[in-house]
């Protein structure tokens, strides 16, 4: 039997190379409390605890060739909530946790209609709904596995927001009060660029655009989202890359959009 503080050395041995010290204690840290309920204090208290885990050299070894820990075991967190999290599905980050905020604390609807856009796990319109109960939120991916997972996690979240796949390019318009996305927007030229544990892991139809139009989700969703058959504005909230600020406000306004935010 294997004691808790043989595995765990075992594990930031064995990460040892694929990361620095501090990561590798907290992809350690993470995956032991998701599959175990291990938490730090635990590692320290009970340092001599004998345990059987029939799942540790597996998870291991995929963790040694890079797999994002919210794959191995499945999940992430957002919101202070778990969602299901697969290889069709970007694993959230704390910037999409702050587009979510953003985007409700700016609209001042008390009835809206929201549509996300590539939504892979749902955090976005499931977050949304979480603050917002009374709009009524929908998201589209075009990834199967995506959708699957999202309505998994509005089950789990005990949420009414429905999902279905479907490809942005091939609608005819985007009717919603509200519009987000997250949508790809790395160009390719940054590929080699980019940490291997995404890179090859997290889906690349979620990460990349060409390099002569990184701003084509964009301008998709703008001239879709903004033939309304009904009166009323359309509100939009995007995550964009970083380098691309002033292209995006001026897209924004070429398109008739007023008060336009752009946060770091």
């Amino acid at each position: 039997m294997t004691t808790l503080a043989q595995h765990y050395q075992e594990a930031l041995q064995t990460l040892a190379n694929q990361y620095d010290e501090r990561e590798a204690k907290n992809v350690v840290h993470y995956w032991l409390d998701a599959r175990a309920g291990i938490t730090r204090t635990d590692l320290v208290i009970d340092a001599a605890k004998e345990v059987e885990w029939p799942w540790f050299e597996g998870d291991l070894a995929r963790l040694a060739k890079l797999e994002p820990v919210q794959y191995v075991v499945g999940k992430a967190y957002f919101m202070d909530q778990i969602l299901e999290v697969n290889p069709s599905t970007l694993i959230p980050r704390p910037e999409t946790e702050e587009l979510v905020r953003g985007v409700v604390d700016y609209v001042p609807l008390e009835q809206a209609q929201v549509l996300d856009i590539g939504t892979g796990s749902g955090c976005i319109p499931l977050g949304v709904k979480n603050l917002r109960p009374h709009w009524s939120v929908r998201g589209i991916d075009i990834q199967k596995k995506a959708v699957e997972a999202a309505m998994k996690n509005a089950a789990a979240w005990k949420l009414d927001v429905s999902f279905e796949q479907a490809n942005v390019f091939d609608l005819d318009s985007l009717q919603a009060d509200v519009i987000i996305s997250n949508p790809p927007y790395i160009p390719e030229r940054e590929r080699s660029n980019m940490e291997r544990n995404v890179v090859g892991e997290e889906p690349d139809v979620a990460l990349f655009v060409p390099d002569d139009s990184p701003l084509v989700f964009y301008e998709t969703i703008l001239v879709k989202g903004t033939r309304r058959s009904k009166a009323g504005a359309t509100y939009f909230g995007f995550e964009i890359h970083e380098n691309f600020g002033g292209q995006m406000l001026e897209l924004l306004r070429n398109y008739g959009l007023h008060n336009v935010q752009l946060k770091q």
